[in-house]
C-alpha cells in the first residue's frame, strides 16, 4: 500500500473543507442527467460504464476501480452553465414564456479509501456530490380588451388582466460508498450504496380578472379566477448498484444494474387554493363564488427512482480509445408525491359545487421507459495532452397524461422534452495532477408542449382559464467544465 501517501486523517481534513463548497454548488436539471459528475466523465459520456475514467467510477461502475492504473482523488472544481428556455405560445397564441439563468453546477469529491485496500484485488471508494439543483422560473402578464362576460348581461368588451408564474427549486445531494473485487485476471465485480437527500420547493400561480367598463349602463362586479399552489418536501432514499467489469488486451466492457430506490424518510407541506368569484357557470344561471383550499403541515411525500440497466464497451486503437454505452430506465406508473385529498375543503359543499373535485391538489409524478445512448473518443496526443469528444442523448423520464384522460391533481415536472449533449475537452498532465477542461453544448426541443393555462379564448365558460393549446419549447445550454484528478502514486509501482 505504499502508493497511498496521503493519510486518512488528511483525507478527512480535506473533506471538512471541501464539503461546504460542494453544498453551495448547484447541479443538474430535474429528470435529466445533463451534467455527468467529473469533467472527464462528462466529456467521455458513457465510457465510465465499461472502463475506469476517474474516481467517479465509485458512482458509475465500482468494478472498474480494480483496473485503474492510478489511485488518487478527483475534485470537480467548477461547472458553470448558461441555460435559456423559450416557450413559444406558452400561454396562448403570441403569449410566450422565457427563462434564462447562469449558475455553478455539479460539485463532487471522490477518492479511494487507503486503509481498506488490497492492491490489485480489492478497492473501496467514496464520493459525495451535488447531483441535482434545478431552478425553473417562468412568468408573464397580459392586459387587453376582450369580450368575456355574456353579452345579454354585459355587451361589449371587458378589461382582462392575466398573470402566470411558476417557480421550482430542487436540491439533491448524494453520498456513495463503493467496493470492487477482482474475481479473475479479466473479471471484477462491484457494489455501490447511494444515499439521496432530496428537497423541492414548488410554486405555481395563476390569476385572471375580467373588469366591466365602468362607463357602461350595464353593471356587474368583476369576475375573477385564481389558483395558487405552494408545496415543499424533503426525502431520503437508498439505492444499490451492482456492477461487473471485464478487461482483456485492448477491449473492456461493463454492466451496471441499479435497483429501484427505497425511501427511508419523508416530510413536507402544502398550502393551496383555487377560487372562482362572481362566476356564471352556465348562461342564465345566477352568479356565484366557489372556493377550494388545502393545508398540510406534516405531509408524507413519496418519491421514486426506477430500476435501470447500463452497459458499455470500449476498444483501444493505438492512441485512440473508443467507447459506446446505453442506459435503460424502467417505467413507474403514475403515483402521488403529496396527497392533499384529506386536507381539502370545497365550498359550497355537496351538489351545489359543480366545479371542483377531490384530489385536485394531489401532486403526482410518472416515469416512462426510456433508453439513452452515448459514444465518445479519447486521443492521446502525447504523455502530457489528451483530447476528448463525446455525444449522448438525454431523454425525458416523465410524460404528460393523455388529453382525453381526466387526471385530478397536477404533474410536478415541467421540463418534459428530449435533450442532446455535444462535448469536447482536453486533459493536461502536470506532475501528479491531471487537469481537465471542456465545453458541453446542450440542445432540447418539444414541438407540441401543452400549455398550463391560456390568455387566448378566455370566457366565463372556461372559468377565465382560456383554451390551453400547445407551444414549442426550445432549450439551449452551454457548460464550461473544469476538474482535476490528483494521483497519489501509480498502482503498478
Amino acid at each position: 500500500m505504499t502508493y497511498f501517501s496521503l493519510s486518512m486523517k488528511r483525507l478527512l481534513l480535506l473533506l471538512f473543507f471541501v464539503y461546504p463548497v460542494l453544498h453551495s454548488l448547484q447541479a443538474q436539471d430535474n429528470h435529466y442527467e445533463s451534467d455527468l459528475l467529473g469533467s472527464q466523465n462528462a466529456i467521455l459520456t458513457g465510457a465510465s460504464i465499461s472502463r475506469w475514467v476517474d474516481q467517479t467510477a465509485v458512482i458509475n461502475n465500482a468494478a472498474t476501480m480494480i483496473f485503474a492504473k492510478e489511485a488518487g482523488f478527483t475534485f470537480n472544481t467548477a461547472t458553470a452553465r448558461f441555460d435559456n428556455v423559450k416557450y413559444g405560445n406558452g400561454l396562448g397564441e403570441s403569449f410566450d414564456l422565457e427563462a434564462s439563468n447562469t449558475q455553478i453546477y455539479a460539485g463532487l469529491v471522490a477518492w479511494e479509501i487507503p486503509s481498506l485496500q488490497r492492491v490489485g484485488e480489492r478497492t473501496v471508494g467514496f464520493s459525495i456530490y451535488g447531483r441535482m439543483h434545478d431552478r425553473l422560473n417562468l412568468a408573464n402578464r397580459v392586459m387587453l380588451n376582450a369580450n368575456i362576460i355574456d353579452d345579454p348581461e354585459f355587451p361589449g368588451k371587458e378589461t382582462f388582466i392575466g398573470i402566470y408564474s411558476h417557480n421550482s427549486d430542487i436540491d439533491e445531494t448524494v453520498g456513495s460508498l463503493g467496493w470492487g473485487e477482482r474475481i479473475s485476471d479479466e473479471w471484477a465485480i462491484g457494489l455501490t450504496t447511494q444515499v439521496f437527500f432530496r428537497g423541492q420547493k414548488y410554486q405555481e400561480n395563476f390569476s385572471a380578472t375580467a373588469i366591466p367598463n365602468p362607463d357602461s349602463s350595464f353593471q356587474t362586479d368583476a369576475v375573477r379566477s385564481e389558483s395558487n399552489i405552494n408545496l415543499h418536501y424533503n426525502t431520503t432514499m437508498l439505492q444499490l448498484k451492482g456492477s461487473i467489469a471485464w478487461q482483456k488486451a485492448d477491449w473492456s466492457a461493463g454492466l451496471v444494474v441499479s435497483t429501484p430506490s427505497v425511501q427511508v424518510y419523508g416530510s413536507g407541506g402544502m398550502l393551496a387554493e383555487v377560487n372562482l368569484m362572481n362566476i356564471q357557470v352556465h348562461p342564465g344561471e345566477p352568479r356565484n363564488s366557489y372556493f377550494a383550499n388545502a393545508y398540510l403541515e406534516s405531509a408524507k411525500p413519496r418519491y421514486k427512482y426506477p430500476l435501470s440497466i447500463d452497459c458499455g464497451i470500449s476498444r483501444k486503437l493505438k492512441n485512440v480509445h473508443l467507447s459506446v454505452a446505453a442506459s435503460w430506465y424502467a417505467p413507474i406508473d403514475r403515483y402521488t408525491v403529496i396527497n392533499a385529498g384529506d386536507a381539502t375543503v370545497i365550498l359550497p359543499s355537496g351538489d351545489q359545487n359543480v366545479v371542483y373535485e377531490p384530489g385536485m391538489f394531489n401532486a403526482w409524478s410518472v416515469n416512462r421507459s426510456i433508453v439513452n445512448f452515448s459514444t465518445s473518443a479519447s486521443w492521446r496526443v502525447s504523455g502530457v495532452y489528451r483530447l476528448m469528444l463525446g455525444f449522448r442523448t438525454d431523454k425525458h423520464f416523465v410524460e404528460f397524461p393523455d388529453p382525453e384522460e381526466e387526471v385530478p391533481g397536477f404533474l410536478m415536472s415541467k421540463k418534459v422534452w428530449n435533450r442532446y449533449h455535444f462535448n469536447t475537452g482536453a486533459e493536461i498532465r502536470w506532475r501528479r495532477s491531471f487537469w481537465i477542461v471542456g465545453v458541453q453544448y446542450s440542445r432540447g426541443r418539444a414541438e407540441d408542449y401543452p400549455s398550463p393555462y391560456s390568455f387566448s379564448g378566455v370566457t366565463e365558460g372556461n372559468f377565465l382559464e382560456g383554451v390551453p393549446g400547445v407551444g414549442m419549447v426550445r432549450q439551449d445550454g452551454l457548460s464550461f467544465l473544469v476538474s482535476f484528478f490528483f494521483q497519489f502514486q501509480s498502482k503498478d509501482k
